[in-house]
């Protein structure tokens, strides 16, 4: 759903794409100083917290890719006993960031973001 306001990204919003954007891989630096110029554009309709994020032509572009996708590393996220275990994927397209999807293994989706003490950076995945 596309919101009529787009908004910053909020702080767990924040913390979550710099995590999965803490390794290495060519375009890295980039898509992280991209964080600061991005604000969210839509939001899922299904009531998880995944985004669509929009980023400022001002902000360094990183190596474009072909069409869009998710990029090398991505959140495996623990289970805490109420919420499922599930992931994280970031993506990008045109060497810009472009969503944030959270992934449940099982329903219903959590509703907000896990703490970042349940997730693990794994990859790369490509």
């Amino acid at each position: 759903m596309q919101l009529t306001n787009p908004r910053p990204l909020s702080d767990a919003e924040k913390k979550i794409t710099l995590l999965l954007l803490s390794r290495e891989f060519p375009g890295a630096q980039e898509l992280r100083a991209q964080v600061d110029h991005a604000q969210v554009v839509g939001e899922c309709d299904c009531g998880c917290p995944t985004i669509d994020i929009e980023v400022a032509e001002a902000a360094p572009r990183s190596l474009p890719q072909s069409g869009a996708g998710p990029l090398p590393y991505e959140g495996s996220v623990a289970s805490d006993g109420e919420d499922p275990a599930g992931g994280i994927i970031l993506f990008s397209s045109d060497g810009y960031i472009n969503s944030l999807e959270y992934y449940p293994m099982r329903d219903p989706s959590p509703p907000d973001w896990p703490d970042l003490t349940r997730i693990e950076v794994v990859g790369p995945l490509r």
